[in-house]
């Protein structure tokens, strides 16, 4: 149905978007959203981060992924990293955890520059989508507004409702 908004995910496995593509694919997802009245997002941080929302990558911070055979990963994309398995220690999952957050899920030094890299901190580190990063360039939502000669403000329902799908998905 046309009411049923899509999050749109990384290609795991596959090369990032490179940062001409992110921009096009986040003008053509806010102009599909204004033209029909929808609330599309692309769960990534740096785009939350765009949007000048507090997107972050949750993984092993404040979420756990438990896979088919009962591995604890840090994300529902990374099937890679084991954190440990259902009946193991509870410490020993947080030994994993804390050594995963300090060595795998680190600030890109090329995201240094910017000012919400402690929020994003290099957006999703399974698909390194800080590579095409559209903030690397300076376009920003403003950009994209003075771009399209729209308000910033006349975009902040629809923000804000992508924001609320993005909670209601528990993604980024």
């Amino acid at each position: 149905p046309k009411d049923t908004p899509l999050v749109l995910f990384p290609h795991i496995g596959k090369p990032p978007l490179m940062t001409d593509q992110q921009i096009w694919l986040f003008n053509y997802l806010l102009e599909t959203n204004s033209k029909y009245g929808l609330h599309n997002l692309i769960a990534q941080p740096h785009f939350m981060q765009w949007l000048g929302e507090a997107g972050r990558c949750e993984a092993a911070s404040e979420r756990l992924s438990i896979t088919y055979n009962r591995d604890i990963t840090p994300c529902h994309l990374d099937f890679d990293y084991i954190l440990g398995s259902i009946g193991d220690s509870l410490d020993l999952v947080n030994i994993n955890r804390e050594t995963y957050l300090k060595i795998a899920k680190r600030i890109q030094p090329s995201c240094n520059f910017c000012e919400n890299v402690e929020v994003c901190r290099s957006s999703c580190y399974i698909a390194n989508s800080h590579a095409g990063c559209p903030l690397k360039q300076q376009f920003t939502l403003k950009a994209y507004a003075n771009i399209h000669e729209v308000d910033v403000d006349s975009l902040s329902t629809q923000i804000s409702e992508m924001k609320g799908l993005l909670k209601d998905s528990l993604v980024c």
